[in-house]
């Protein structure tokens, strides 16, 4: 399972989701930036082993910039809180749950460009 702590603007983090074939239906975690990372990203990966990928159903953005609002994504595998130049701000989320057998995400940012789907 993820492991529950408090990040920060001074440490950041990065966490893989769990080999998805050892999660049940309705599994499911949210992450949300507490304080704005100054430097580095906030980054969410899948597991490694995992063939089946993060399917983004959609990334709200306070803020609307052509080309990178709604993001969408059915082969994901990194979700990234952008860092450099404080993008990313204090409450914005993004929750990932699982049916058995993909990843599902969905989120919101109040910059454009702060959450990223790659």
């Amino acid at each position: 399972m993820i492991e529950s702590s408090t990040r920060n603007a001074s440490t950041e983090f990065a966490t893989a989701l769990p080999l998805l074939s050892t999660v049940p239906a309705g599994f499911h975690c949210k992450f949300i930036v507490k304080a704005a990372a100054t430097t580095n990203d906030y980054t969410i990966t899948d597991h490694g082993s995992d063939t089946t990928k993060i399917i983004c159903c959609g990334i709200a953005e306070s803020a609307t910039t052509t080309g990178t609002d709604g993001q969408y994504s059915a082969t994901g595998t990194v979700l990234t809180f952008e860092g450099a130049g404080d993008i990313s701000e204090p409450g914005d989320w993004v929750e990932v749950f699982s049916d058995g057998s993909s990843w599902y995400a969905t989120g919101h940012a109040a910059a454009a460009i702060a959450l990223i789907v790659g």
